[in-house]
């Protein structure tokens, strides 16, 4: 059951009949809502793999990646973020469309980017998240999809952003300080940089 304060806080087209369910990943240490067209394809400790279906298209991907911690008080800047992402998508980077930095209803640190580019000759959207606490905790999340699919995705990932928690994980993992040369985009991008979201998924 949702709490009432967690789906007050969502966009308002995700309150207007929409079904939200909630994701609890162990081995990650986090959960989350989102709408049911996300299909979980992964869970692990590391990379936790989802995939927007709509009626048999397949809109999006999104790979959550728990990263090492930074030490106390240590933070990404939105600057650095930037450049990892670049780095990260090399020639298929265009340019970036919107750069921001803000507090979930969890309060913690978000720092979001949205980039342009292309991929196998087709026009590519990567939104791109890192997530941190106080402590040092941290994840990145990346969505890939094609430009046209935008108005499918409806922005699907302000939910999930919004909403992830961390908690306690199921089996120990890297928690070892980390410098600042980690690349949370890298990371986020496993294999999403690649996925080819306009592919059709056989139906049900």
């Amino acid at each position: 059951e949702l709490a009432d304060d967690s789906l007050a806080n969502l966009p308002i087209a995700y309150n207007l009949g929409s079904e939200l369910l909630q994701f609890q990943s162990q081995p990650g240490g986090f959960r989350l809502l989102h709408d049911r067209r996300w299909r979980l394809m992964g869970d692990e400790a590391k990379l936790a793999v989802m995939r927007m279906v709509d009626q048999g298209d397949l809109i999006a991907q999104c790979n959550i990646s728990n990263l090492p911690a930074f030490s106390l008080g240590k933070q990404l800047t939105l600057e650095a973020f930037q450049a990892d992402i670049e780095k990260s998508l090399g020639d298929q980077f265009m340019q970036f469309t919107e750069a921001s930095e803000s507090l979930n209803q969890q309060q913690l640190r978000v720092l979001k980017c949205v980039a342009t580019g292309n991929s196998s000759g087709l026009p590519i959207v990567w939104v791109y998240y890192h997530l941190s606490n106080d402590a040092g905790r941290r994840l990145a999340i990346g969505f890939t999809l094609e430009d046209r699919l935008l108005e499918q995705f409806a922005e699907a990932d302000q939910v999930l952003v919004n909403s992830l928690e961390f908690t306690e994980r199921a089996t120990p993992s890297d928690n070892s300080p980390a410098d600042a040369r980690t690349e949370p985009a890298r990371a986020a991008a496993k294999s999403s940089s690649q996925a080819k979201p306009a592919e059709k998924t056989r139906k049900q």
